[in-house]
């Protein structure tokens, strides 16, 4: 799998930034019981403010499988509202996976463009050569960390490490919200983690590759990727458009 960054920045971007989203592409055959799931795919893992622009640098609207959001925070969902239109004019309609709640934000994506599918903890999308999983997190609103192929882990937003323990356990890639800082969290009652909690979570899951993002804008990112290395060596921060 390749996952490519569309943004990183939360709750709002930076200059020449975005806020949160991503690219997954699978282009191998994955097995799902007795059978395969056996196309190339191609999804979108939360859609921010920036996102679509950078998207399409690197791709096609029309290569997007589907897309998965994974809380209804306008940081995480926002370019969603302008994708809306790019179908539009395209004539195609669009599955998208999100939580029900918050209903009044869920109802502003009701339209003919996209056909809405609401999500659990016992949710599992199995198609486009993928397979997904999800784990709801501790967030004001209703948030769920993804799974992928048993590889790949989202966090998306979470304020407690614990959420993650079983989930991500020995996966190859965990992508962590990294919003703070140790002293800030210390200071604050965040609803983000921070670069150490990351670290350490990282090493006690024994995962193969931390990649921090979520980062507020202007931050100066090699002080999250010193507070987390000294945890965890193989950490690296998530850089706009770069692949991984």
């Amino acid at each position: 799998m390749k996952l490519t960054v569309l943004g990183n920045n939360g709750p709002f971007p930076a200059k020449d930034g975005a806020c949160s989203g991503y690219v997954v592409e699978n282009n191998k055959d994955c097995r799902s019981g007795n059978k395969t799931l056996d196309s190339k795919g191609l999804v979108i893992l939360d859609l921010g403010s920036g996102c679509l622009a950078n998207f399409q640098k690197k791709f096609d609207i029309e290569d997007i499988s589907f897309v998965v959001i994974t809380h209804l925070h306008f940081d995480h969902m926002s370019d969603l509202l302008v994708l809306r239109y790019a179908l539009q004019v395209k004539g195609r309609k669009m599955d998208i996976y999100l939580p029900k709640e918050p209903e009044n934000v869920a109802s502003i994506l009701k339209c003919d463009e996209f056909n809405l599918i609401y999500i659990d903890e016992s949710s599992v999308i199995e198609r486009d050569s993928f397979i997904l999983n999800f784990m709801q997190t501790t967030h004001p609103v209703e948030t769920y960390a993804v799974k992928i192929n048993n590889h790949f882990v989202y966090s998306s937003d979470l304020a407690q490490p614990e959420d993650l323990k079983d989930f991500a356990c020995g996966v190859d890639t965990l992508l962590i919200d990294s919003a703070l800082l140790a002293k800030q969290k210390s200071k604050t009652n965040a609803a983000h983690l921070c670069a150490k909690e990351c670290g350490m979570l990282a090493a006690e899951l024994n995962v193969k590759r931390l990649i921090l993002t979520h980062f507020p804008p202007y931050s100066d990112l090699r002080q999250y990727l010193m507070e987390a290395s000294t945890y965890f060596a193989n950490t690296v921060t998530a850089e706009i458009l770069q692949e991984y």
